[in-house]
């Protein structure tokens, strides 16, 4: 599927955030700030020509961006440009977590993906914080 829908985009790109950015901006300001950047990279590799109207996941439109778009809560259920931006982020951010447990394998991040979950919580309480986790989400664990 994530195949199909890279295939099948007029335009797509991966906007990226570090762990450092979302403590600094915090979680909701950090992911629009890592729409704001995929934008910025889609609108370069279409034509000028386009017509460009951007749906948003949520209820927060990308701010400082000089194009059209609608903020639609629960998008990725209702908008198929959100559901398929949804999908290749979700399978970016996986194949990243599989990374980073190569080199912090006693986290189990190619397991949890690094969300919250029971046995993230129990290997940040064993091992403490790497220098990838967020401090402002692992100050309440450790």
């Amino acid at each position: 599927l994530n195949c199909f829908i890279r295939d099948s985009a007029h335009g797509f790109a991966i906007g990226k955030v570090s762990h450092l950015e979302v403590d600094k901006l915090n979680i909701h300001n950090a992911s629009l700030l890592a729409m704001h950047k995929a934008v910025q990279e889609v609108l370069k590799k279409l034509s000028n020509n386009s017509k460009i109207f951007l749906y948003v996941d949520g209820r927060f439109k990308v701010p400082n961006l000089d194009l059209e778009q609608e903020a639609v809560v629960g998008g990725d259920a209702q908008v198929f440009s959100i559901s398929a931006a949804s999908i290749i982020a979700k399978v970016k951010r996986d194949a990243f977590m599989v990374e980073l447990d190569l080199k912090f394998p006693s986290y189990g991040f190619a397991q949890h993906k690094g969300y919250g979950t029971k046995e993230h919580i129990t290997a940040l309480k064993k091992f403490g914080v790497s220098d990838v986790h967020r401090q402002t989400f692992c100050k309440k664990y450790v």
